[in-house]
């Protein structure tokens, strides 16, 4: 085989640990190095991918691979190929016995396609507890935090009510108080107007006089038309609409005065387009407190008028609460079928995403609406409670505040609430448990697999001493920082997960195209984006809170999460969080934010002040990390806490992770559901490739593609294009792609393997495609797969598998990077 044109650039602690693993692989040094990607998909990614790694192990070149990167479903293979790795059990055993039909690890994975819940109706009652657990819990957290809010809200009646009884007149006559509150932006607007225009690069005094006099005429005209309307007000009509309207024109007459006063003294002209800038944004604030307070008030008075209405109909609480019961009730079951539509109708998934954002709004100003009524009939006198209004909404006040102050630091319970444990439990039995067998003396007793590694043949009597899916055991699972398939000769495992971000650490600003970073998890550390790992014991506590494998690989599944990388919409946020159907998890800030190089010249760092949600994410972070899911506005790199989600919400191949070591050859099952076959999961790569390493994919045409042989004429019929690889039947299932890494001479070799039905299939793939005609794209959301579906990916994954064998994969790179000119 060819020799390794870029092995030289990858970091020195990496190549040691392949140098180290090649040796017990038995594989020559001077081979090209090479990456296995596996995607994300669910089930249907990690069951095509079983085949295809079986295929490999035929071939035998599943030991020439130095990394393995997983996504998502991807990843439920990956981990349980990473745990097969053993000291009894190393790279070319390992390999020779995946080749084999009769292993016990067949029949296992066979047994449980069915994985999250395969007790039947036992773990459909298990799966609705957990989620009536966690509606029941974010109905309750957010109910909390919105009664805060409405006894904020409710704190100017409590002032005036202070004096006397509650002023249900005053909120008769005004509306809202909040809305007394407009005149603050509204001359804020004004004067930020009027100083933008002050603003002359070629000020004279004839300009000057006029500024100041236009702005004492203004203000003039402001006093006077303010003076009338104070002195009808006092009159028997009190304060009407229209004298609201004129007191509003006097303000806005009165702010050119102020705005003149404060530029008389003329700014120089290297400071003027900086000077601009900040009326400008100051204006801009002023008009979104404006809004705010419109709102807030309209919220108010809405409240109010509702609040009226219980209690003249005593039954209006009761019917409340259980028409807003059942609309979340039906929001939680309409949320997967809604998904799988959207799955299925690509072209109109804009539409459905909007379609679902306005609902969650909908549904959270709704929420908000009946708190708010909920406060507002607990000071109505006439409801006959036994406290007075003002005690009652100090009560509230009191109660709502203590709680989420006592118990503002337990994050824990927001990954508690959710479903990540369930479905963290079920990859861990299912996938991560396969290298729980006895070893040297351990005994049987307590282990899964209590036979042996499931590497070993299936016999009956073993196969029903393995322990259920349904039961846990000790020992499944396995730390992170031990998890070390490439110290048995086996890849290096990269697990790739992505850090939701709506506002970029660095600029401040919302960050309105990938809203997330990625994040890879390996024994190797942790790294970001196009940098490079940062040890495990390097990381905060020396790694200890890393915790294990599993819980990784189900982070990087959690598809179904508030937070959805570029997808993430504060809607269907709110939705996911309301229905108790959510995956994703928080954790700890794994790394600190990059800072700026040091050099030579000392440049003074600019730093921007701290908002006051971080001050509050510092000292009650449950609440502010609850508002960010619930609302999908999660903080950068510099939060105490990410909020972490599927890789596939970054990038869904895998194939990321691999491009910053710069390998010779990468092999991508590229299993996104794509029924319509167009690809969008390269492209995304093939774009940040481009912007993150500076990395071109080019995409090869097969036409160039000239045989020389029978045997090269038979393997390039299976290599196809963008264009000709179709949701039809046909023969190409391969891509092929030259990668130009920045700063390297010698192109790489992307070899994208793409499930398609070929033209001739076995029955049981045949059979199967016949009944379902979206195989084998089927939705990502069917996570039960039944005996004949498994098989069928199982087995064209096995057959797409046996294409890759040593010659080809040498042949395609000699073509695509050796060739002259490539």
């Amino acid at each position: 085989m060819a020799t390794s044109t870029t092995g030289a650039t990858a970091p020195d602690p990496e190549n040691e640990l392949i140098q180290a693993r090649r040796v017990i692989a038995g594989v020559a040094s001077g081979n090209p190095r090479q990456g296995l990607a596996l995607s994300g998909g669910g089930i249907r990614s990690a069951t095509f991918c079983f085949g295809l790694l079986r295929g490999l192990a035929r071939q035998k070149v599943l030991t020439g691979f130095d990394y393995l990167s997983t996504v998502s479903g991807g990843g439920y293979i990956g981990s349980a190929l990473g745990r097969l790795y053993q000291s009894d059990y190393q790279a070319k055993d390992v390999q020779q016995r995946l080749d084999q039909d009769d292993t016990l690890l067949l029949w296992w994975l066979r047994s449980n396609g069915r994985y999250l819940t395969p007790a039947g109706v036992r773990d459909l009652g298990q799966a609705a507890a957990s989620i009536v657990r966690n509606v029941l819990f974010s109905q309750f957290e957010v109910a909390a935090l919105m009664l805060l809010l409405a006894a904020v809200m409710l704190s100017p009646y409590a002032l005036l009510a202070s004096g006397g009884g509650w002023p249900h007149d005053f909120q008769r006559t005004a509306g809202s108080a909040w809305w007394c509150f407009l005149v603050l932006p509204l001359f804020g607007a004004g004067h930020s107007i009027f100083s933008y225009w002050y603003c002359r690069e070629w000020p004279t005094l004839a300009t000057r006089l006029a500024n100041v006099g236009g702005a004492l005429l203004a203000g003039g005209a402001g006093a006077v038309l303010a003076g009338a309307v104070w002195d009808a007000a006092q009159g028997p009509g009190g304060m009407t609409p229209v004298l609201v309207v004129k007191a509003v024109a006097a303000l806005l007459l009165l702010s050119p005065v102020f705005a003149a006063v404060l530029s008389v003294k003329p700014a120089a002209a290297s400071e003027l387009a900086a000077l601009r800038l900040r009326h400008t944004k100051r204006l801009g604030r002023m008009l979104w407190w404006l809004l705010g307070l419109a709102l807030l008030g309209l919220l108010d008075f809405a409240a109010w008028w509702l609040a009226g209405r219980v209690a003249q109909y005593t039954q209006a609480p009761a019917i409340g609460a259980a028409g807003l019961a059942t609309l979340v009730a039906a929001v939680r079951k309409a949320l997967p079928r809604i998904q799988r539509w959207k799955a299925s109708l690509k072209a109109k998934a804009i539409k459905t995403e909007v379609l679902l954002n306005i609902g969650g709004l909908l549904l959270v100003v709704l929420l908000a609406l009946v708190w708010m009524t909920a406060l507002h009939a607990l000071v109505r006198p006439e409801l006959g409670w036994t406290l007075s209004p003002l005690a009652n909404w100090g009560v509230v006040l009191v109660l709502s505040l203590a709680y989420v102050v006592l118990t503002g630091k337990d994050v824990e319970v927001l990954n508690l609430s959710s479903l990540h444990h369930f479905y963290r439990a079920r990859i861990e039995r299912a996938y991560v448990s396969v290298g729980n067998y006895p070893r040297g003396e351990q005994k049987p007793e307590g282990t899964r697999f209590p036979d042996g590694s499931p590497l070993g043949q299936a016999r009956r009597a073993g196969t029903e001493r393995v322990a259920k899916l349904v039961e846990a055991v000790d020992g499944d699972d396995i730390a992170l920082a031990d998890y070390a398939p490439h110290a048995q000769g086996g890849p290096i495992h990269l697990i790739t997960c992505c850090i939701n971000q709506s506002v970029d650490d660095r600029t401040g600003n919302y960050n309105a195209d990938r809203l997330g970073i990625a994040l890879t998890m390996s024994a190797l550390g942790a790294e970001t984006g196009t940098a490079r790992p940062t040890p495990l014991d390097c990381l905060p506590g020396q790694g200890q809170a890393i915790g294990k494998l599993s819980r990784w690989i189900a982070v990087s599944g959690a598809a179904a999460a508030s937070g959805m990388g570029s997808q993430t919409t504060p809607g269907l946020a709110a939705l996911l969080f309301l229905s108790g159907l959510r995956l994703g998890f928080w954790t700890p800030q794994l790394l600190a934010a990059p800072t700026a190089p040091v050099v030579a010249l000392q440049i003074p760092q600019r730093t921007r002040p701290v908002t006051v949600g971080q001050w509050l994410a510092a000292r009650l972070p449950k609440p502010s990390f609850l508002l960010a899911e619930f609302l999908a506005r999660f903080p950068g790199l510099r939060s105490p806490a990410w909020y972490l989600s599927d890789g596939g919400h970054f990038e869904n191949t895998g194939v990321y992770a691999l491009l910053k070591r710069k390998l010779d050859v990468i092999v991508l099952a590229d299993c996104g559901a794509d029924p319509r076959y167009r690809f969008d999961d390269l492209e995304n790569m093939a774009r940040k490739a481009e912007i993150d390493y500076g990395a071109s994919i080019e995409f090869i045409d097969p036409a160039t593609l000239v045989a020389q042989s029978a045997e090269e004429t038979a393997l390039f019929a299976r290599v196809g294009s963008v264009q000709t690889i179709t949701a039809a039947p046909g023969p190409q299932c391969l891509l092929l792609a030259r990668i130009r890494y920045d700063g390297h001479e010698q192109p790489g070799l992307l070899i994208v393997v793409k499930p398609r039905l070929l033209d001739a299939m076995p029955l049981e793939i045949a059979g199967y495609a016949a009944r379902n005609a979206t195989f084998p794209q089927q939705t990502t959301s069917d996570q039960f797969f039944d005996e004949a579906q498994w098989e069928a990916y199982h087995q064209l994954g096995l057959r797409l598998g046996d294409l890759l064998s040593a010659q080809a994969m040498e042949i395609f790179r000699n073509r695509v990077c050796l060739a002259s000119g490539a």
